[in-house]
């Protein structure tokens, strides 16, 4: 009662190596986004820390925000920023255009509104030899954005964050 069941199956190799090689594609193209995002390219991580600025004033941010995220910037203020026993922080127009401040520490002792943005005064006893101000923000808009921070009497330090939606 031995029968020979063979069943006929159609192969079709090329189409199996092409089928292959779109899946190894696929494959590295999953293995790159994962290592991009652990490296920064989407959010925290190496790639996103950004440092500019010189002994007078210098900042630190993420490069990769999200749009309605919190996000923070570190402002360090060297001594040589000092004028009248205080320190003048000012964020340009774009910067106030681009992000919903809402929270400075030390709280600053005024809040101007000038031509250029927004000038923000900080006594300097609140301060240390090298002030940090922490700048608690919300992104309100997503693409790439261009902004300046700067000390009242000289040129600001343009920040370039790329806001994703």
């Amino acid at each position: 009662m031995s029968e020979d069941r063979r069943f006929e199956v159609n192969e079709d190799l090329d189409f199996q190596r092409r089928t292959w090689r779109f899946e190894r594609i696929g494959w590295a193209v999953m293995g790159a986004i994962i290592a991009a995002a652990l490296a920064g390219l989407l959010g925290p991580g190496p790639l996103s820390n950004v440092k500019a600025g010189d002994a007078r004033l210098h900042v630190e941010y993420e490069r990769f925000l999200r749009s309605g995220s919190p996000a923070m910037f570190k402002v360090r203020i060297g001594r040589a920023a000092v004028r009248d026993d205080e320190v003048a922080l000012l964020l340009d127009e774009a910067f106030v255009e681009t992000f919903d401040i809402e929270r400075v520490v030390p709280r600053p002792a005024q809040w101007q509104l000038v031509e250029e943005g927004v000038r923000l005064r900080f006594p300097v006893a609140d301060l240390g030899a090298l002030a940090t101000i922490r700048l608690y923000l919300r992104p309100l808009s997503s693409g790439p954005a261009r902004v300046g921070i700067g000390l009242a009497d000289g040129p600001p330090i343009t920040l370039q964050p790329m806001i994703y939606p």
